[in-house]
């Protein structure tokens, strides 16, 4: 499990406006909520995006002190927003969790030895990775910050379900059990762009035989 630190001190102002002048003042505007409720708060820009990149593709432990309270709450990331065109981080928001009560959270699934995967390399077969995360639920200090998954042994025709998982001490899997995770199925056939079967044939048969009598129209019987 990834543990890391942030610092964040409390604002009093809502709404867009304010989110702006905030952002415009190098800091990114966020909440944190849970039991002690919601509470607004801002982040220095810098060290934000140091702990976002440190996080990404993974799930982790925020150690978060605010300024203006004593101790430190404990949280997990639910959501960073972001300009799709800039990057630019908009708004984050915060779970605040009690390490002594089991948490749910989402982790990714990190796939091991698809190079080497049998389906595919011995086996023409296509892989399919179909659910990216999962869900757990456990105690916070429990929290996997991925699960690595081996699909070296994945045979075409054959899945990979949350009840195939290799069981984690003091993690619990939330996920239905027959939910795929990967798969390996059989690569389709190449369609001739001719066609196939007896739409093929009528397309490339000679053309029936004129009916005898010249073929002439009823019009021509005169």
């Amino acid at each position: 499990m990834k543990q890391l630190t942030l610092t964040a001190r409390k604002r009093a102002e809502l709404g867009r406006g304010n989110a702006r002048r905030i952002r415009k003042g190098g800091e990114i505007p966020g909440v944190i909520y849970g039991e002690s409720g919601s509470l607004p708060l801002s982040f220095g820009t810098k060290e934000l995006r140091s702990a976002l990149h440190q996080m990404a593709g993974s799930a982790a432990l925020i150690s978060l002190t605010i300024n203006g309270e004593d101790g430190v709450r404990s949280a997990i990331l639910v959501e960073s927003q972001k300009n799709p065109l800039t990057d630019e981080i908009l708004h984050v928001d915060f779970h605040e969790i009690s390490m002594k009560r089991k948490m749910t959270a989402h982790i990714p699934v990190r796939l091991e030895g698809i190079d080497e995967c049998i389906g595919v390399r011995e086996e023409s077969g296509v892989f399919e990775f179909h659910t990216h995360e999962i869900t757990v639920r456990c105690l916070p200090q429990n929290l996997p910050s991925e699960y690595a998954l081996d699909v070296t042994n994945l045979h075409v025709k054959h899945a990979i379900h949350i009840k195939d998982l290799q069981p984690i001490e003091g993690v619990e899997f939330v996920d239905a059990l027959d939910l795929v995770i990967a798969a390996c199925s059989e690569m389709k056939a190449a369609k001739n762009s001719a066609g196939t079967g007896e739409a093929a044939e009528s397309a490339t048969a000679e053309p029936a035989p004129a009916p005898a009598g010249g073929g002439k129209k009823e019009s021509d019987k005169k």
